[in-house]
């Protein structure tokens, strides 16, 4: 997927068109003028086992993503690194309209199993009203950066500036990160 322009729109990050998996590692290891950097990529759902069977937007995001966005989810918990580890328990953070319209804004969702492209999922979260970044997102899951020979995803890549730091200082950082 690529890159959104939110900058454009008055926020604090940056952003690009999308990085390959190879760079994102390297980002997130070397990136030293931003506070915290978040990658994520978007695509289609199915849920299941929550009334009819349903496509929805979705996301996979990095542990730090909403914090990079400076967003918490107000019921439950964020994803933390153990989250997008290769075999890690698969977990999904639900938004505030797909909790209310499947599961009755139950307050119990919290260790729930639901069902996503016929993998259960247990929901760790619930996102603020109206929160659904990126592509308008019904649900997020861990992002699992999977390096493998001859073949690379692209991310979106979010982040926000250490105090004091300008985007041109930013873009050389990441300029120089990319060419190593």
């Amino acid at each position: 997927g690529g890159g959104e322009q939110v900058a454009d729109k008055g926020h604090p990050f940056v952003f690009g068109a999308g990085i390959a998996d190879r760079t994102w590692v390297d980002v997130r290891a070397r990136a030293r003028l931003f506070a915290r950097v978040g990658a994520s990529s978007s695509g289609l759902v199915t849920l299941t086992n929550a009334g009819d069977p349903v496509r929805l937007s979705g996301a996979m995001v990095t542990a730090g993503f909403f914090e990079t966005l400076g967003i918490t989810p107000p019921v439950g918990r964020s994803f933390g690194r153990d989250d997008e580890m290769v075999g890690a328990e698969p977990v999904v953070i639900l938004s505030d309209a797909l909790w209310r319209d499947r599961f009755g804004a139950d307050p119990r969702i919290i260790g729930r199993p639901i069902m996503l492209d016929g993998v259960h999922h247990t929901v760790v979260g619930v996102m603020p009203r109206g929160f659904t970044y990126p592509k308008d997102a019904r649900l997020w899951r861990p992002l699992v950066v999977r390096i493998v020979p001859n073949r690379s995803q692209l991310y979106s890549v979010i982040g926000r500036l250490r105090d004091g730091v300008t985007r041109e200082q930013a873009t050389a950082e990441l300029t120089s990160i990319a060419a190593g």
